[in-house]
């Protein structure tokens, strides 16, 4: 979960993250390379767990207790080599 304020940095290494779900809020950022400094290691992201309650109403009682994958209201950039 990253926070508003907070700052999550990936380095350029080969990497495999496994979590349930990638929480962003407002004013949280996120960073995996730049458009100028790509990454060129192989980075993966494996979110777990059972898909989403696309009923939910509420979002911290409901969605989060039923979601996998991304959720962001902050800024999330992922800039890896070009693919040819």
């Amino acid at each position: 979960h990253v926070q508003s304020g907070a700052v999550l940095v990936f380095n350029d290494e080969s990497f495999t993250v496994h979590l349930r779900e990638l929480r962003v809020d407002a004013g949280g950022e996120v960073y995996a390379g730049s458009p100028t400094c790509p990454l060129f290691g192989k980075f993966a992201l494996m979110f777990h767990g059972q898909r989403a309650d696309t009923t939910a109403t509420n979002w911290d009682t409901d969605l989060t207790k039923t979601s996998k994958g991304l959720i962001s209201d902050g800024r999330v950039d992922f800039h890896g080599k070009r693919f040819k």
